[in-house]
């Protein structure tokens, strides 16, 4: 968008996609707000595309820092990073240099890392992967599974000095850990609870209350000159 004062990066979570409405919302909310935005997808339905099964938090982050890089060199515009859940290690594997802002939501939390996670998965030795049962189930590898044990993401929050922002959903079962975040990150940063969402953010108005306090945050700390009547 012509004139915007920051490009936003949207980071999906585990077995999430571009498209989900979600992401939609939110890229209509920062549109009417003057403010660019740029999705991707981790892995996908296409023949060329990155099947999950063949993905590690490394790789999700190596595709974030190529997007970041990219948009750096083409628009010249702060960064911001607004990331979902497990979408918080493709944040954290990078350098914190790559960032101007970050914004969680609900993030996962490092008892998914050592070996707590994936407590609903099982090992299908036919299939050379696990089988994860979240309603659909899905797969991944082996890869996935052991590099993630080797991250230690409170660890690698305190190399975080940009501006940062946790929202974290009150029925879901992390927002009790997300202090470790917090405490860990070393800008500027704040905290919200939104005490009656589930972990998607997709339930009564939780979507309402997320997209507010995201666009309130990112117009405080990057404002922009322009507002588009919706």
């Amino acid at each position: 968008m012509k004139g915007a004062p920051a490009v936003v990066v949207a980071v999906h979570g585990f077995n999430g996609n571009m498209s989900d409405a979600l992401w939609m919302m939110l890229v209509r909310t920062l549109e009417r707000a003057g403010y660019s935005s740029f999705r991707f997808n981790f892995y996908g339905f296409p023949d060329d595309a990155r099947n999950l099964v063949d993905t590690t938090n490394q790789t999700n982050a190596d595709d974030l820092h190529t997007v970041v890089d990219y948009l750096r060199e083409k628009l010249r515009l702060p960064v911001i990073v607004v990331a979902h859940s497990l979408g918080v290690f493709a944040v954290l594997l990078n350098s914190v240099g790559d960032f101007d802002g970050i914004v969680l939501w609900d993030p996962a939390v490092e008892s998914w890392t050592n070996g707590d996670y994936p407590e609903n998965a099982e090992w299908v030795e036919a299939l050379d992967a696990f089988v994860v049962h979240f309603g659909i189930d899905s797969l991944y590898g082996r890869a996935f599974y052991e590099h993630g044990k080797t991250i230690r993401p409170y660890e690698l929050a305190t190399k975080v000095n940009c501006p940062a922002l946790i929202i974290s959903a009150g029925t879901g079962e992390l927002w009790d850990c997300h202090h470790h975040y917090f405490d860990a990150f070393r800008g500027e940063k704040e905290k919200v609870l939104i005490s009656d969402a589930n972990h998607a953010f997709t339930n009564g108005d939780s979507p309402e209350k997320l997209f507010e306090a995201t666009l309130s945050w990112i117009e405080t700390h990057f404002p922009g000159s322009r507002r588009v009547r919706p």
